[in-house]
Formats: C-alpha cells, sequence, structure tokens
C-alpha cells in the first residue's frame, strides 16, 4: 500500500469479492491490538461488509448508510 500510495485494497477469495482493507484498518484492527501487521493475513483486517453504489444511483443508498 506504501509503495503505490493507496489507502485502499480490494480482497479477493476464489474469484470473488470478500472485503475491502484500509489503513484505517490495519491500525484500529492490527497495530492497536499490539498485533505485527507482518504476521496479520489480509482476512484479519478487513472489512467484510462492501456498502456500494452505482454511478447511475440517486445517492439515497450512500445518504442512508453515510453514517455508518
Amino acid at each position: 500500500m506504501e509503495e503505490h500510495d493507496c489507502v485502499s485494497v480490494l480482497v479477493g477469495e476464489n474469484n470473488k469479492l470478500v472485503g475491502l482493507i484500509t489503513d484505517r484498518n490495519i491500525v484500529m484492527r492490527c497495530v492497536a491490538k499490539d498485533k505485527a501487521p507482518a504476521e496479520m493475513t489480509a482476512g484479519g483486517c478487513t472489512t467484510p461488509e462492501i456498502l456500494y453504489s452505482f454511478g447511475t444511483g440517486s445517492g439515497r443508498r450512500a445518504e442512508k448508510y453515510g453514517g455508518k
């Protein structure tokens, strides 16, 4: 993530999207709990529920889940 200057990475398994990992996930789920990030798997830090919207959406879905 540092090498490519990105803050999030999509996580896939068996050609299916299974989650999202962010720099915040790493801090909150690994570093803050005294776990070494190098010893964690992506699954251990992943947010499994991906909320999304298509470009043609009205924005109501994002509005509904925006505070979560």
